[in-house]
């Protein structure tokens, strides 16, 4: 259970409640990461809470914070594995590429990967358009060529 009420706010039924709290956790900053980071790794808090918490990691954008957003990154709640692998990208640390690669290159959804394909990119972005490059090689109609294709072309035009 979340120590600080401010982590407790970012689960609570109010959406008003919740977005105060997730501007409040933002501004204070460094003080709260870890107890952020225990959010995000506690499988039993509620997942609203822990997602907003990944989001707030990436917003600070703490490596210190890597570790636990690379295993959110596989957690079985969407929104917390999509959060986390938003953040990953936001902090840019390049410990976490090899894994933003395997969840851009597997996945039964496409919006999870396409996150982590377009991480890649804010991670090294000479890498990811190789890799993604490689990625498109794979089999007409297979997920992966379709992430790694639309990927490739938002990084494309970001430089442009």
């Amino acid at each position: 259970m979340p120590s600080h009420p401010l982590l407790t706010a970012l689960s609570a039924p109010d959406l008003w409640a919740r977005l105060q709290a997730e501007c409040a956790l933002a501004d204070a900053g460094r003080a709260l990461i870890p107890d952020l980071i225990a959010l995000v790794s506690d499988a039993s808090a509620a997942s609203e809470g822990r997602w907003r918490a990944a989001m707030i990691l990436g917003e600070l954008k703490d490596a210190g914070a890597v570790d636990a957003l690379m295993t959110a990154a596989a957690d079985p709640v969407w929104d917390v594995r999509h959060s986390a692998v938003w953040s990953l990208g936001m902090i840019g640390d390049a410990r976490a590429f090899d894994l933003l690669l395997r969840v851009a290159s597997t996945g039964t959804d496409e919006q999870v990967p396409y996150v982590a394909a377009l991480a890649l990119g804010q991670i090294d972005r000479s890498r990811a358009l190789t890799v993604l490059g490689q990625l498109f090689a794979a089999p007409p109609g297979d997920a992966a060529r379709r992430t790694a294709h639309s990927a490739r072309v938002t990084l494309e035009e970001r430089t442009r």
